[in-house]
């Protein structure tokens, strides 16, 4: 299970500012997430950096945000993504157990409705991508089907860094890095030149 949520959190963790400020969530409505949503976000990309009990206390916290906001209003991408960070992270910190399978089940519930209330959501399309591509397929998963999601974030936003590295990373953990997409290559070598 660890190996699973460190690829899964691998937006929120490796690229915290994406997962924080998320700005690239496409609301229908307009709106924007409630300080409690964006705090559980917060937390949830915090507790990386944390020892093991502060972690299983910034989880806990960022959790009951998450499941607060979302009895407030259960049609909330960024809620649901916040409960999906916070229980990827719970579920790293437990390891694999009789519990796991419903917790993996959770997660996917939960970014799964975040898609099908935002589908350009570019984080959950990375984090759904990510639990395709390293859950086994007796609990679900679907590399093919995780790859796609991960293209499909690239071709929205080829600037969007979570969406190009996650990519490139699968892909040359494949031995496929020449599959890249041009315009990803591109957007990185224009991001490496500014930085």
């Amino acid at each position: 299970m660890r190996a699973i949520t460190q690829s899964i959190l691998a937006l929120a963790i490796l690229t915290p500012t994406a997962a924080v400020a998320m700005p690239r969530a496409f609301y229908s409505d307009g709106s924007g997430a409630t300080a409690q949503v964006r705090q559980s976000i917060e937390l949830c990309t915090a507790a990386e950096a944390q020892a093991e009990q502060q972690r299983r206390a910034t989880i806990k916290r960022g959790l009951a945000l998450a499941e607060a906001a979302l009895a407030e209003r259960e049609a909330d991408a960024r809620a649901q993504f916040a409960l999906f960070c916070h229980l990827a992270r719970r579920a790293e910190l437990e390891g694999v157990s009789v519990g796991a399978v419903a917790t993996v089940a959770r997660m996917e519930a939960a970014v799964d409705r975040a898609l099908e209330l935002e589908p350009r959501y570019l984080d959950a399309l990375i984090g759904k991508g990510l639990l395709l591509i390293e859950l086994p397929w007796v609990l679900g998963g679907d590399e093919d089907r995780g790859e796609e999601l991960l293209r499909w974030a690239v071709a929205l936003d080829a600037d969007f860094a979570p969406a190009r590295e996650r990519l490139a990373i699968f892909l040359e953990e494949e031995g496929r890095l020449d599959e890249m997409p041009e315009a990803v290559r591109r957007a990185g070598q224009t991001a490496d030149s500014s930085a």
